[in-house]
């Protein structure tokens, strides 16, 4: 049986129609997810597996996109480590103790993970045992560094002072603090994969903090560690920086399958700039804000990367970030049809 559309499209294979998913397509802009969520907080239906193969499969059965990614928080690896984790409404998440110092760090639990066990592991599996073959199910993580800037700042920051403070006064104890997140990262990821997600994607959804120098020093080794732990495990491996442009060239270093970008990289110059030397497969770029206008323009700009980017294999659509609540439920499908229905004129 040949592999889902998704995967091939990883691998750089040719494939019949161009792969499309999109960053949080399991959630709010939904009305059958509003329904589930109206009846459950957020946790819950992260930690019931039930509700969250559910909300998983929403979308896939919704829009027919080529891969499930699984309803989950990036943050959620923090818990058995010993940091609570509480989502407030309007507000976001709030994360306790903070993470400050070596003796902090020495508190943090070295937690792992059995796919059995775990209810990520068993969303995984129930999606797995629903999913048709031929679409992929998709595990993720979040990348060390933006792991730390949450256990250190304890929630979002807009300057991300306290864990830049740690970085210039105490670096020994971020390294240490990075050291032991990649190591329950990659449990948390290899648990996915062992529970039948056919590929994996990191977010690394606070690099555009960093400056280069300290990118090169605080994120590309442990990032590096990550992938290169679980390629033997033989499933594609995705990295998406978000606003992180500036890193593209050393994140096409990585040993990544695929390199997702955001809205303001110019992808098809990317990828020209690193064929060969670069990632196997691209994914990206459409701004998510496209979906709120018009459908022509919507339609119009889609086409414009598809034109750029899809004549070769190696392509994967989606989006530069995150779709939006407020995304009108029929221009995501006007996309998906437009993705599956592209045809080059080459």
């Amino acid at each position: 049986m040949d592999a889902p559309t998704l995967i091939q499209a990883c691998r750089g294979q040719a494939t019949r129609h161009v792969p499309i998913w999109i960053m949080r397509q399991a959630g709010r802009y939904l009305p059958a997810y509003q329904e589930v969520r109206a009846k459950h907080d957020f946790l819950t239906m992260c930690h019931v597996p039930e509700l969250a193969a559910e909300v998983t499969l929403q979308p896939v059965r919704e829009f027919g996109f080529d891969a499930a990614i699984i309803f989950s928080d990036i943050l959620l690896p923090l818990e058995p480590m010993g940091i609570e984790v509480q989502f407030i409404e309007g507000k976001g998440p709030r994360l306790a103790p903070q993470i400050r110092n070596m003796q902090d760090i020495a508190k943090l639990i070295d937690a792992d993970f059995d796919p059995s066990s775990c209810f990520l592991g068993q969303a995984l599996q129930a999606v797995r045992h629903e999913l048709a073959a031929d679409k992929a199910l998709i595990g993720f993580a979040g990348a060390p560094w933006t792991m730390a800037c949450y256990a250190v700042e304890g929630m979002g920051s807009r300057d991300y002072a306290v864990v830049k403070q740690l970085m210039n006064t105490d670096p020994a104890a971020l390294h240490a603090l990075l050291d032991k997140l990649t190591t329950v990262l990659i449990r948390w990821l290899r648990m996915q994969l062992d529970a039948g997600a056919d590929a994996f994607q990191v977010f690394d959804s606070w690099a555009d903090a960093l400056a280069p120098m300290d990118y090169r020093e605080f994120a590309l080794p442990y990032l590096r560690r990550i992938f290169e732990t679980l390629r033997p495990m033989g499933k594609p491996g995705i990295l998406f920086s978000k606003d992180a442009g500036a890193f593209a060239a050393e994140n096409c270093q990585l040993p990544i399958d695929v390199l997702a970008v955001d809205w303001r990289v110019d992808l098809a110059a990317l990828r020209k700039q690193h064929t060969g030397t670069g990632p196997t497969a691209y994914q990206g770029n459409l701004d998510p804000l496209a979906l709120l206008g018009n459908r022509e323009t919507l339609l119009e700009k889609a086409k414009r990367i598809l034109s750029e980017n899809a004549t070769t294999p190696g392509y994967i659509f989606n989006l530069g970030h995150g779709v939006t609540p407020a995304t009108p439920v029929e221009n995501v499908r006007a996309l998906v049809d437009c993705v599956h229905e592209f045809r080059s004129a080459t």
